[in-house]
């Protein structure tokens, strides 16, 4: 997608004739070390600077102790080289510093919908989100405000009938990320230049998170150019295990291929927030038309017998229109939430 969440291009699975579900937008799954970025982000929230240091040691919380991926640890680092290697000890402590709280608040400013457990672990990406829910969030970070609202149309017109979706310029709830966005930004691109995700590097600027799930169930790759928001996410539907994936590995790998595909990155450094113009879909859209009170009225689901707060919370394929939603396999389901 582009920064101001114009869909370019999204792949839901390998075969629609099979499977009709969308993983893009629909599969709920851990996201690893790419929810980092809200940890990371709440720490700037507060104060802190990508040279705030901190201890990556062994931390025991109720009986909860997280180790690194390598099973070493580094000793007093800064914020950006606990981001740059992904170290999992200093991200919980970071996290219990600020708050899970507010780790959980800035998720929600940038746009991530999920339902995320107030627990140590969600630090390093327990709860499940959606791809295109965290695409979003790193969207936010290079356009500087955030949520970012993707869609895959401009502008549509039913005919003639005057019935219209459209597009607005500025979103009256956006919050502006300030002094925040630009030292996110460079600890984003260390990532690629120095830690987990050189295998992500294209010839100009790039940035962006790895992210891999206990025992490589899900594996993550998402980040940016100048112009483009990319994310990758690798897995099984049946989350089974995947065999030596990282996010570092076949996640990147295919990020820089559609980064190459796509053109490339037209800038040698980080690009301002001032050249990003966001957009979004303004959802629930009132139409000017003599047909619009018709159309509302066949579009509204029945409010006894169908929960569509809840609904339209827990799955993305949410219709409202019939309270259904889009399952793995098979037919479109009666959401009974």
């Amino acid at each position: 997608m582009t920064p101001d969440g114009r869909v370019r291009a999204m792949v839901g699975g390998t075969d629609y004739g099979t499977s009709q579900f969308n993983r893009a937008t629909d599969a709920l799954r851990q996201p690893g070390s790419t929810f980092k970025l809200p940890v990371f982000l709440a720490a700037l929230v507060m104060g802190a600077d990508p040279d705030t240091r901190l201890p990556d040691e062994p931390i025991d919380i109720d009986g909860y102790k997280p180790e690194n991926f390598n099973g070493q640890y580094a000793g007093v680092v800064t914020l950006r080289e606990a981001f740059t290697r992904s170290l999992n000890a200093a991200t919980v402590r970071l996290a219990q510093e600020v708050g899970i709280d507010q780790v959980i608040e800035v998720s929600r400013q940038l746009g991530i919908e999920g339902d995320l457990t107030p627990t140590p672990s969600l630090a390093l990406g327990t709860s499940e989100v959606s791809l295109l829910d965290m695409t979003e969030a790193y969207a936010a970070i290079l356009a500087g405000r955030a949520p970012i609202n993707a869609t895959g149309i401009a502008s549509l017109r039913l005919g003639d009938t005057g019935v219209a979706l459209s597009v607005s310029d500025a979103d009256p709830n956006a919050v502006e990320l300030n002094r925040t966005r630009d030292p996110m930004v460079s600890m984003l691109r260390s990532v690629v230049t120095d830690g987990t995700g050189k295998r992500a590097a294209v010839d100009g600027f790039a940035a962006g998170k790895t992210g891999t799930s206990q025992n490589s169930r899900d594996a993550w790759f998402i980040g940016f150019t100048d112009k483009l928001v990319v994310g990758v996410w690798v897995g099984n539907d049946d989350n089974s295990p995947m065999d030596a994936v990282t996010g570092g590995s076949l996640p990147a790998e295919i990020w820089r291929d559609v980064v190459l595909a796509a053109g490339g990155s037209g800038a040698q450094q980080a690009p301002s927030a001032e050249s990003q113009t966001p957009v979004r879909v303004r959802r629930g859209t009132q139409v000017s038309t003599t047909n619009g009170d018709r159309l509302r009225q066949a579009a509204a689901p029945d409010q006894s017998s169908c929960n569509v707060r809840a609904c339209s919370r827990a799955y993305r394929s949410f219709r409202a229109s019939d309270c259904s939603f889009q399952p793995y396999s098979g037919p479109r389901k009666l959401c009974t939430r």
